[in-house]
């Protein structure tokens, strides 16, 4: 479903909901679920962003949520489950990190957010 290139790892989303991560030498050293299907993977450095379906959205709105995690020597979830806000109506375009590293997307309504980890 989605596949994405990282610092020393590469990240494989399937269709059956699984997220494995692999070394560059190809040796699995991760496998994790999704509670639902891939939308979008991005990475940098050591960071996965995974954009998934929530549930069925209401009206035309999407129901996205998204997990950020850092593939370190053990991988440490920073962000679960949490929703991904998009303008009424719209739909994911784009999803990757900033220069510095952070997360960020864009949605057909050409609103840019970013994912503030601080608060």
């Amino acid at each position: 479903e989605a596949i994405w290139l990282g610092q020393g790892w590469a990240a494989c989303a399937t269709s059956a909901l699984l997220v494995r991560v692999f070394t560059v030498g190809g040796v699995q050293k991760e496998i994790f679920s999704l509670p639902g299907p891939v939308v979008s993977m991005a990475g940098h450095g050591e960071q996965l962003m995974i954009i998934y379906h929530r549930g069925t959205g209401f009206d035309g709105d999407q129901c996205l949520g998204v997990q950020l995690m850092e593939l370190g020597k053990k991988k440490k979830q920073i962000l679960h489950g949490d929703p991904l806000s998009l303008t009424k109506k719209s739909y994911l375009v784009w999803v990757g990190f900033s220069a510095e590293g952070t997360p960020c997307y864009v949605d057909s309504e050409g609103v840019v957010r970013m994912l503030n980890r601080g608060l």
